[in-house]
């Protein structure tokens, strides 16, 4: 089994670094689920690739008992198929509501800057649904039902589009963890493979791996099992170094 897989985080508690970002969100959801006035009817999560926004994403739905719908950037490229995907959606209860259940659903908008190429309408069409009232008069303001929570993900929000979906959500950002909290993570991976890497070693992992856990964990499997190729890369970056 890939440890990429086999570590992957099962409960929020699993997730490295982040901790206040990870509470930020964890209230913003509170708070959505309790129709509290005031709050941002959409998250968005920024940061670099490999860090575990979109699993945070997914067990923090979890975690407060939604069903979850996941499109990313190829699902939803433009306007149209913004408008259809989301439209079945919004305000409607999921299957396990309908047959008892208590559960509505909850949806997760993956590489939301990758809708933004192109300028195809995407970016747009999913704040209109983040916020119906946008450029409307305030006469004919929609209350805001908070059935159906939208986290969005992205890497770059650089973008005005981003910057104009950031306005409507609940902002954060998160960062790359720290080399210290890497190294701690690294030791008790090694300790529960029962992987022998010297301390060297697992310092040029963590600088090959930049940062990124998922190619952290694919690095340290690579070298258990005895690729040279990966051997070879380490080395000459320390020669470099």
């Amino acid at each position: 089994m890939l440890l990429v897989d086999k570590y992957k985080p099962k409960k929020i508690e699993d997730i490295q670094g982040n901790l206040l970002q990870i509470k930020r969100c964890k209230k913003w959801l509170k708070d959505y689920q309790e129709k509290k006035k005031s709050t941002k009817p959409a998250l968005l999560i920024s940061g670099p690739p490999g860090i575990g926004k979109t699993t945070l994403g997914t067990l923090l739905l979890k975690s407060f008992e939604y069903d979850i719908i996941e499109y990313n950037a190829s699902d939803v490229r433009n306007q149209r198929l913004v408008r259809e995907n989301l439209k079945s959606i919004m305000g409607k209860l999921s299957i396990s509501s309908l047959m008892g259940g208590n559960k509505n659903i909850g949806i997760i908008m993956d590489e939301v800057d990758g809708m933004s190429s192109g300028d195809k309408g995407g970016v747009a069409e999913l704040i209109s649904f983040i916020n119906p009232n946008k450029g409307k008069r305030k006469k004919f303001h929609q209350e805001i039902k908070y059935i159906n929570p939208i986290i969005c993900i992205c890497n770059n929000d650089t973008e005005k589009k981003m910057k104009d979906l950031k306005k409507e959500c609940e902002y954060v950002q998160f960062k790359l963890p720290s080399y210290s909290e890497l190294y701690t993570y690294a030791e008790e991976i090694l300790k529960l493979e029962n992987i022998k890497i010297n301390d060297e070693e697992l310092i040029s992992i963590i600088n090959f791996s930049q940062c990124d856990i998922r190619k952290l964990l694919s690095t340290i499997q690579s070298i258990s099992n005895g690729d040279n190729g990966v051997n070879q890369t380490l080395s000459s970056l320390d020669v470099k170094n």
